[in-house]
C-alpha cells in the first residue's frame, strides 16, 4: 500500500497511518494560510483505502472542487485543497496486508524505545474508537510531538509530550520544468476560499489565494477554443479582485482575456467591470480603447451584441476619466 502526495514541490509517501494538515507546527503538512485551522484535515491510509476528512475547519476541505462531508475516498489524480494549499494525489496503490491483526479492536502501533537510540519497537495496543492504522517501521524517517487538541495554548505548554514516529517520506523535489494550467475545478475551489476572505474584508488575502490559479487560468482561457464558462469565471474573479484591491492590473487582465478571444464579454462581466472602474487607481486606457474599437468593427450583428457594445462604450467613458 502506498499513497504519494505532492504539495509545494515536496512529496510525502504514506504507506499506512495518518497525516494531519493545518497551521499548527505539530501537523505533518503545515500551511501558513491564516484561513486554515490549526488542525484542518487528516489524510488516512489503510487497507480500506485512502481518505481525507475535514476536522471541523472554518474554510472546509475541497477535493476536485467539491466540499468534503465526512470522509472522502481519494483516487489517483485527485486535487485536495486545504484552504489555499493544493495537495495532489500523485500515486496510489492498495494491496492486501495479511499481517494486520484480525481483531478490529487491535491495530499495530509504533512506540520509540524508552531510552537510548535504536529502532522503534512494535507493540499491539487497543485503539480509540476510530482506530489507528498500522504504521510500517521500514518507512519511518522523522519524529514529532504527539498531536494534541486544537487549542491556542497547545504550543506554549512546557510539559514533554509523548513522541510518535511519523509515517511517510518527506522528500523535497526539484520544481517541475513546467506546470499544467489550473483546471476549472481547481479555480472554483480556490474561488470559494477567496469568497470567504472577501466577505471578511481581507482583499489582500483573497488576492493571494487566487493569484496562482487565476493567473494560470487566465493565460489558458485567452485561447478562443478554450471553455467560455471558464473564461467568464476567470474574468469575473479578476474584475472582483480589481474592485476589492483597487489594482488596475486585474481590470486590464480581465479585458485582456476577451481581447485575445476576440469576443464581447457577457453582461455579468461588464457589470463587474463597471464596478471595478470606479475603484481602481489606474487602467491601461490605450488597451481598453483599442479593444472597444476592435469589437465595434468585428463581424456579428445581433440585438444582444449591440446592447453589450453600447455598455462597453459607456464603460469607455468612465475609463477615459481615470
Amino acid at each position: 500500500m502506498a499513497l504519494r502526495l505532492r504539495y509545494n514541490d515536496k512529496s510525502v509517501l504514506l504507506t499506512s497511518g495518518q497525516i494531519f494538515v493545518g497551521r499548527s507546527v505539530e501537523c505533518h503538512i503545515v500551511t501558513h494560510d491564516p484561513l486554515a485551522s490549526r488542525r484542518h484535515a487528516v489524510i488516512t491510509m489503510s487497507k480500506a483505502g485512502a481518505f481525507v476528512s475535514d476536522l471541523g475547519s472554518r474554510a472546509g476541505v475541497q477535493v476536485n472542487g467539491e466540499t468534503v462531508m465526512g470522509a472522502r475516498r481519494l483516487m489517483l489524480g485527485d486535487e485536495i485543497y486545504v484552504s489555499s494549499l493544493r495537495i495532489l494525489v500523485e500515486d496510489l496503490t492498495i494491496e492486501e496486508d495479511h499481517d494486520e491483526p484480525t481483531d478490529p479492536r487491535m491495530r499495530s502501533t509504533i512506540t520509540p524505545p524508552s531510552g537510548g537510540s535504536g529502532a522503534p519497537t512494535v507493540r499491539l495496543a487497543p485503539t480509540p474508537p476510530l482506530g489507528i492504522p498500522r504504521i510500517v517501521p521500514s518507512k519511518m524517517r522523522e519524529t514529532m510531538t504527539d498531536l494534541r487538541e486544537d487549542d491556542p495554548e497547545a504550543l506554549t505548554r512546557t510539559q514533554e509530550a509523548p513522541r510518535v514516529v511519523v509515517p511517510g517520506d518527506l522528500v523535497p523535489r526539484d520544481p517541475p520544468a513546467s506546470r499544467a494550467p489550473a483546471s476549472d475545478s481547481t479555480l472554483r475551489a480556490v474561488a470559494k476560499l477567496a469568497e470567504k476572505a472577501l466577505a471578511l474584508g481581507r482583499a489582500d488575502e483573497a488576492e493571494r489565494i487566487l493569484q496562482r490559479a487565476l493567473t494560470e487560468s487566465m493565460e489558458a482561457v485567452r485561447r478562443p477554443e478554450s471553455d467560455p464558462a471558464t473564461a467568464e469565471l476567470a474574468a469575473s474573479l479578476a474584475a472582483r479582485l480589481a474592485t476589492a484591491t483597487g489594482a488596475g492590473r486585474w481590470f486590464d487582465a480581465c479585458v485582456g482575456v476577451y481581447r485575445a478571444r476576440g469576443e464581447v464579454p457577457p453582461a455579468q462581466v461588464i457589470d463587474l467591470l463597471f464596478a471595478a472602474a470606479h475603484k481602481v487607481k489606474a487602467i491601461d486606457k490605450g488597451l481598453f480603447r483599442e479593444y472597444v474599437a476592435a469589437m465595434k468593427t468585428a463581424p456579428g450583428d445581433s440585438p444582444a451584441r449591440r446592447f453589450l457594445l453600447q455598455r462597453l462604450e459607456g464603460l469607455r467613458g468612465i475609463v477615459d476619466l481615470k
